[in-house]
């Protein structure tokens, strides 16, 4: 005869061997596809056929992530057109997207030895993410220059939004270079195919709505690229305009990705308030003003989604570092060191060249260099929450001596995850996916402990049954209805 058993335990060991549609929000299908995705970006690459480059192109290759981001400055060379260019990179890596810089679009004096066939990089390394894209408020021949794309295509979680701020003839205007640069003495104005995003310009306000459109849509992570920077210990004056960056932290963008200085600087997270920080300031050279006050993430390595804005300059790829901290090229950048978590430049140890990943999922953004040095920086953003971990198992309903495959995933905090489990009978396991058997037929409760990379833990407990203790009596399952607490299932 059977033991009677407490009915709440019986109800959820028969619900979790039927998988009833009405746990399908709780415990995913073993075989569910992830949304999660990744790309690498970098910027100020130069030409493709030095040995550093092929390097940087071969590692790209191994690391291969969906797509790259080319962040502007890719013309150092007068007789390499942007089509040549193009073809050169995808012959390493077809799934290139890019953003303008002056180098490209010949905005600089001709010392800078470069060429103007931006059109051709537009042409050469076409959009191909299979997204749909979404231009500013010059329509048409907006690639390259100012758009946003959501990503992935179904149920996207970020929105990529790319602004061309002081791209000296990013419009084309001007066909005989330099007649189009500051170095020149023309100013940053239409008739010089320059866009200034001075507050409440129309490029600023379209910037502005599509980050809005992109939270009231509930795309979890918003991402804004530009090739000109604001904060820089390397090189830099607030070159995209201290006012358009005013607005993405104010705005807490989650990540602001940029080149133009010829290193890797990874911030800390900024954000605004209304006594220590209320806007960051330039000094009268145009340099970003250091404020501790607009700092709330020393950026020991995990931010927090919300919190503020994270700044990543990315333009380690050309063998040209600059000096970063105490060796930047002015004593103004040397202020604005303590805005940063991670420098690398020409004066640091272990220097290399290459470009970032981010591996991107609903819960975290995970951010990785890939650098021929030994500097490596790595950092997440994250929801903040405690990981929720499921089991799941098989065969659903063991016998006794019966190998059970057991196999742990988790949502919500920051992969990657690591599993243990705890099956019931006084033995354990650790890892995703592990193996069990049980000596004698009872009712066992199995628990799955999730810890994701910021050491948050979550639990998870669930019954399993070793069969029919009568063979003659068949197990009838049944449907009831539990609830989900932050970490744990309990009935």
């Amino acid at each position: 005869m059977r033991r009677a058993v407490p009915v709440a335990i019986l109800l959820m060991t028969l619900s979790v061997f039927s998988f009833p549609s009405f746990l399908n929000g709780i415990v995913p299908p073993a075989n569910a596809v992830s949304t999660g995705f990744s790309f690498s970006a970098s910027g100020d690459i130069g030409s493709l056929t030095l040995s550093t480059s092929v390097n940087n192109l071969n590692r790209l290759q191994t690391v291969n992530p969906n797509f790259f981001l080319g962040l502007g400055g890719f013309s150092y060379d007068p007789s390499v057109t942007g089509g040549v260019w193009c073809g050169q990179f995808k012959s390493k890596f077809n799934n290139i997207q890019i953003l303008s810089g002056d180098r490209d679009t010949g905005g600089h004096s001709s010392t800078f030895g470069e060429t103007h066939s931006y059109e051709r990089y537009v042409n050469g390394c076409s959009l191909d993410v299979g997204v749909p894209i979404v231009c500013g408020p010059v329509e048409g021949d907006c690639y390259g220059k100012e758009y946003y794309f959501d990503y992935p295509a179904v149920n996207p979680i970020a929105r990529f939004i790319f602004a061309a701020p002081k791209i000296y003839n990013i419009t084309g205007v001007c066909t005989l270079s330099p007649n189009c640069s500051s170095q020149t003495g023309q100013p940053c104005t239409d008739q010089y195919g320059c866009w200034q995003y001075n507050a409440n310009d129309l490029h600023y306000n379209w910037i502005a709505n599509a980050i809005d459109n992109a939270r009231s849509k509930g795309i979890g992570w918003v991402i804004v690229a530009t090739h000109k920077l604001c904060i820089s210990s390397s090189d830099s004056t607030c070159s995209m305009g201290i006012a358009f960056f005013n607005m993405l932290v104010q705005k807490k963008v989650d990540l602001i990705i940029q080149a133009h200085d010829n290193a890797y600087e990874r911030s800390k997270q900024l954000a605004f308030n209304p006594t220590t920080c209320p806007k960051m300031t330039t000094d009268g050279s145009g340099y970003a003003v250091y404020n501790s006050g607009c700092v709330v993430d020393a950026g020991t390595g995990n931010y927090t989604r919300g919190a503020g804005s994270v700044v990543v300059v990315q333009g380690a790829w050309i063998d040209d570092l600059y000096g970063v901290g105490n060796s930047a090229s002015n004593t103004q950048n040397v202020a604005e060191a303590p805005y940063f978590a991670k420098l690398m430049g020409q004066n640091t140890a272990g220097n290399g060249l290459g470009f970032t990943k981010y591996t991107i999922s609903a819960g975290s953004i995970d951010v990785q260099t890939f650098f021929s040095g030994t500097f490596s920086d790595k950092f997440s953003l994250t929801t903040g929450l405690t990981p929720v971990p499921s089991a799941t198992w098989s065969p659903l309903v063991p016998q006794i001596g019966q190998i059970v495959t057991f196999t742990g995933t988790a949502t919500g905090g920051a992969g990657p995850y690591a599993f243990t489990w705890d099956f019931g009978d006084g033995s354990g396991a650790t890892g995703s996916t592990v193996s069990h058997s049980y000596s004698s037929a009872n009712y066992f409760n199995v628990t799955l402990t999730a810890s994701d990379s910021a050491n948050r833990v979550g639990s998870n407990h669930s019954i399993i049954a070793l069969g029919s203790w009568n063979s003659a009596v068949p197990c009838s399952p049944t449907q009831s209805t539990i609830e989900q607490v932050i970490g744990k299932v309990s009935i």
